[in-house]
Formats: C-alpha cells, structure tokens, sequence
C-alpha cells in the first residue's frame, strides 16, 4: 500500500485549469507485493491545491463494520478526514473529520469523492487568497499515529490551524505566516474507527508534538514539543508520568526487551519542516537542545534529564552599508522566495536544530553568501540553489537583510550585557 503525494505546481488552475483529477496524486494504491500488479486505488483530493499528500502512516488491521469484521487500511492524511478503507477491495467504508476542517464540508461515500467548499479554492475568489483548514502543513503529518487492538483506539498526534493560499503572479503559491490572532492548537485524540468518534483528548502548549506509541499494557507514550515524554492511560487519558528530554521531540517512541527488562526509547531532537517554518509551532524556547537517544526502563526509578543546550556565542555581524530600500527588497524576498520555511521568520533560526541560524554565520560564510545562494556550493547539506528565482542583485538584498537582523540582535545584547542586565 502506497501513499502518494501532490502534483505540481501546487496551485490546480495553473496545473490543470479544467479541473482533471490528476491521478495518482493524492491516493492510497494498492500493488500485488510480489509483481507490482495495480489492485485498486483510492483518491483523496482529486484535483488537490492545497498540498495535502496522502503520504501519512497506514494502520492494517480488522475491525467491526455493521456486524461483519473487515480486512481494514486506516489513515488519517493531512487534509483532516479519517478513512477507514476495505484493503483487500479499495470499498471506501467511512470518512469523518478528526479536526477543523473547511475546504471540504465532508466525503460522499458513494462515489467517494470529497464535498468541497467552493471559497477553499483560492484562485478562484477575487482576492486571489483564502484562510483553510487544515493548512500546509496538514492535521496530521509525518508523526507517526498508533492503534491499540487491546483498546480499539488510534492515538492520533493532531494540529489544529489553517493556512492563508495566496496564489501570486510573480510566486504562484504563497503562504505567508499566520496572524498572531489566529489560535493553534496541538491534540493527542483518541479516535475510535468503528464509531467514527473522538474518544478522548490531551490539549498541548504547542501546535507540532511527537508520534506516538500504544502497548500491550494499556499504555499510550508521546514527546511534546515542550520537551516531555508523557505516558497515558490508553483507554481513558489519564496523564500517569512524565520525564523532561533537554529538546522537543517529533519522531515516535519504540518499545524493546532486553535481557528481561522492556525499555522505552526516545528520538529526541529537532526535526521536521513544519518546525522550521514558526519554530514558536514545535519548539519551546528551552527545548531545542540536543539530538540524542533517550532509553528508560520500565518499572525503574528515574531522575530528569538535564538541559544541555547552550547557545552558541552570537558573533558580530559585518557592516551594514545597504539603503533603506535594498534592506525593504530583502525582507519582502524573504518572505516571498521561501528563506523562512527553513530559517525562520525574520531570521530567528532553531539553534541546535540541524538548519543553520544565520544570524550565526562566520565571517567566512558571509564572504561565501552568493556561493551559497546562487551557486548552490552546499547543496549536499541540503541548501538549494536560488539562480533560477534570485538574480545577483536579490541575494544582496536578502543578505543585506539578514545582515540587518543579525546586527540588530547583536546591537541589542551587547547593550544590556554593558548594563548587566542579562545573565
């Protein structure tokens, strides 16, 4: 069983502008593992435009429908339904929203194609933009979810905010940050496939928390991005213990025995697009410490964890010769060509993260910038090129940019350290 992603480009009417169903984006497949045979396939969001790939975690397993117990695939992708699928026929046999949802006002079951709301499709409205539920980065992305045959329940890291779709005719897609008034939520739900309902909930401080991991002993473990490890009570929620990890935490814990004694072992450490796009979404400011493995032994005594995460020494920042208007040039390309989905809005990075804070970059890394930006001299570390979107005179300005912010920090604790006022 496969999940696909999306198509491109992300905006439907510039891809596709009469309205074809792009297959096989955004779909369950089911292939014959021993030949590679199509089965079937499912399609979630035929024609999608706002990037919500079906590449969640599956759960196979069987349950009760209408007094028949079926051979079952559940998923719930990021556009906010929980599916509940035959896996052996592709027969679509329930579909509910787990969180807020309003691109869509439901699933038809019959013909299994999603109920839209018209006004989702932003291209489509005067201004060219709308605020959608779920947003880009989905209810439920790569945090792997659970299930529990002891209990019946899915243990379901969820995130609860929309996004604003501008589509922009120098950018295409935009999606520029959230307004401070918009809530965000983040949820560990308990969620009963058969009925199709919540169970229970846990309300977290912060939108973007861990997988999570259910057992045998009615326990359900989850990081937060608070930088906790919590258990609960499966069948009921009932918070039984915590322990601190010096960092958030996103990927799912895992059980193990060893020599007689099960353990429970955490992957700590920042991690996840999603954090770095508002960082204020998947980390707390005393959880970005360190990558590590964290292994506790059921039944034990423990003591926390202490914090391990200095901050690195903030250096000074070059010169700053750059006018009024570059500076304006390079804080609007900041926005628009994407620097913050991985740096940071207003180039406040996750020290300790494995993206780099550029208010943190060496003397040597600033001479290097346009080798960087245009050349793609670091490209095996993951930095991309920007020739083919940026010409030399907008990476001055983005850099004159960063310069400025940097500079600004800078300025800021070099005052207050004079006055003694900070630690």
């Amino acid at each position: 069983y496969i999940g696909t992603g999306g198509p491109y480009p992300a905006i439907a009417s510039e891809r596709d502008p009469e309205g074809g169903d792009n297959l096989f984006t955004e779909s369950i497949i089911a292939l014959d593992a021993d030949t590679g045979e199509y089965i079937w396939h499912y399609q979630q969001v035929p024609h999608d435009t706002w990037d919500y790939n079906a590449a969640t975690d599956m759960v196979l397993t069987e349950v009760p429908i209408e007094g028949q117990t079926r051979k079952v695939l559940m998923q719930a992708p990021k556009n906010g339904f929980f599916y509940v699928i035959d896996r052996l026929t592709g027969e679509l046999l329930s579909a509910e929203k787990y969180t807020t949802v309003t691109w869509a006002r439901g699933i038809d079951l019959e013909s299994g194609r999603p109920i839209e709301n018209a006004e989702a499709r932003y291209y489509n409205n005067p201004d060219k933009k709308a605020l959608v539920y779920p947003g880009v980065n989905g209810s439920h992305s790569w945090q792997p979810m659970s299930y529990s045959p002891d209990t019946g329940l899915v243990y379901l890291p969820t995130q609860d905010f929309p996004s604003i779709y501008v589509q922009d005719p120098a950018h295409g897609l935009v999606v520029p940050p959230l307004p401070e008034s918009v809530e965000q939520h983040g949820y560990l739900i308990a969620w009963d496939p058969v009925s199709q309902s919540e169970r229970w909930r846990i309300e977290h401080e912060l939108p973007i928390n861990g997988g999570t991991l259910s057992t045998a002993g009615n326990l359900v473990f989850q990081g937060t991005a608070t930088g906790q490890l919590w258990a609960y009570v499966a069948d009921s929620g009932k918070r039984l213990w915590s322990s601190a990890l010096g960092s958030s935490m996103q990927a799912a814990p895992i059980t193990y025995r060893a020599k007689g004694q099960q353990y429970v072992l955490a992957p700590v450490g920042l991690g996840g697009s999603a954090r770095l796009i508002r960082p204020e979404q998947g980390a707390a400011p005393g959880a970005t410490g360190p990558s590590r493995l964290i292994a506790f032994s059921l039944g034990q005594s423990h003591t926390s964890l202490p914090q391990v995460n200095p901050l690195p020494q903030l250096p000074e920042p070059p010169e700053q010769n750059a006018s009024a208007a570059q500076l304006a040039h390079g804080k609007k390309l900041w926005t628009e060509t994407g620097c913050y989905n991985c740096h940071g809005e207003e180039v406040k990075g996750l020290t300790g993260g494995s993206i780099p804070d550029l208010r943190y970059m060496s003397r040597e890394t600033h001479r290097e910038w346009h080798a960087v930006v245009l050349g793609g001299s670091r490209i095996k570390k993951g930095m991309l090129p920007f020739h083919e979107s940026l010409t030399v005179e907008d990476s001055e300005a983005v850099h004159a940019y960063v310069i400025q912010r940097s500079r600004e920090d800078f300025d800021f604790l070099l005052r207050h350290l004079r006055k003694g006022s900070l630690d």
